[in-house]
């Protein structure tokens, strides 16, 4: 499907993809590696009570590739 969008974009166009598993990530790391762009890491924890207290709990990290043709 990459192989499409990415076929697709017309010169100034910008794909950005987003994954969560393992696979997703390495294949995001070989197109940042082939094609350049902007790579990210996003990880966001929210506030969640832990007995009395509070804490952090993470939720799940996303890493993005953003490509500009």
């Amino acid at each position: 499907m990459l192989d499409a969008c990415l076929a697709a974009l017309p010169a100034g166009g910008r794909l950005v993809v987003h994954g969560v598993t393992l696979e997703t990530e390495q294949l995001l790391g070989r197109l940042h590696a082939e094609r350049a762009g902007e790579l990210t890491r996003i990880a966001v924890e929210t506030a969640a009570p832990i007995g009395g207290f509070r804490g952090w709990t993470p939720a799940r990290t996303v890493t993005q590739w953003a490509f500009t043709a």
